[in-house]
């Protein structure tokens, strides 16, 4: 490993550890967050999380414990329901947890099924296939270890993402006449937030489709599949990181929010 790359990789690992300790401190003040306010940390912790997990690859840790690999990648399942559940709890100002929420939870327990095999295989395969994919980081995204065939989870994933990213624009699309033209035009509160609502489902495209082209056509030459995810999933924490202490309401939520028989589904 040269010292710039080391140096990135100690940044990123950095950005994942802030991220998890403000997460954590939030989350453990749960009681007094809005539900929304809860959902956007929670999703900041597995982003972090997930991300630490990808790096930790880098530094040979996985190979100390390979009974924890694979078991974080599941988050990334988890990413895009989470902004999109966020995006509906948040635009009608919903402060209660119901437990349909839980199907958010479904395509990460699903992936986690299909890793059943590798969670279930003896230590010296584990350590085989954990040596495979830091020889070859585009072996990572291929999930050889699985039920399916490689690489076919990769495309479940992204369309996981899409669906979900264009449930979002939907959502924001229908909201439109309310935050522009409705009672949301008289709050300036109300304009700022419903903007970077629709900040956050751009992130999340850049994002996804960041990935899918880079899976499918090899646009950057000499980066492998770990460090285009690492890039990516560092874009979308660092902006929700920033983005936090700065749109207040974040953690108001709308003066004047939807009702829910306002949005498509």
């Amino acid at each position: 490993m040269t010292s710039d790359s080391a140096g990135l990789l100690i940044f990123i690992l950095s950005i994942s550890g802030v991220g998890l300790s403000y997460s954590i401190f939030k989350l453990l003040q749960h009681r007094s967050l809005g539900y929304h306010a809860f959902l956007i940390h929670l999703l900041v912790f597995s982003l972090s999380l997930f991300l630490l997990s990808v790096g930790l690859t880098f530094t040979g840790f996985y190979l100390r414990v390979p009974h924890l690999w694979r078991l974080f990648t599941a988050l990334a399942y988890l990413n895009a329901p989470l902004c999109f559940l966020f995006t509906r709890v948040i635009l009608t100002n919903r402060q209660s947890f119901r437990r349909t929420d839980l199907w958010v939870a479904v395509p990460a327990l699903i992936h986690l099924i299909d890793m059943l095999p590798f969670i279930l295989s003896s230590r010296e395969n584990k350590l085989e296939i954990i040596r495979a994919v830091m020889n070859d980081g585009n072996a990572f995204i291929l999930e050889i270890e699985g039920f399916l065939i490689p690489g076919l989870n990769s495309w479940l994933k992204a369309l996981v993402g899409l669906s979900m990213m264009i449930g979002q624009l939907l959502m924001l699309s229908g909201a439109f006449h309310h935050f522009t033209q409705g009672k949301g035009r008289f709050e300036k509160a109300d304009r700022v937030l419903y903007r970077w609502l629709w900040a956050l489902a751009s992130v999340l495209a850049i994002t996804i489709f960041f990935i899918m082209f880079q899976f499918a056509f090899t646009l950057l030459h000499g980066w492998n599949m770990m460090h285009v995810i690492m890039a990516a999933t560092t874009f979308s924490l660092l902006f929700i990181m920033i983005s936090l202490p700065l749109v207040a309401g974040l953690s108001k939520g709308f003066k004047h929010p939807l009702a829910q028989s306002d949005l498509f589904f």
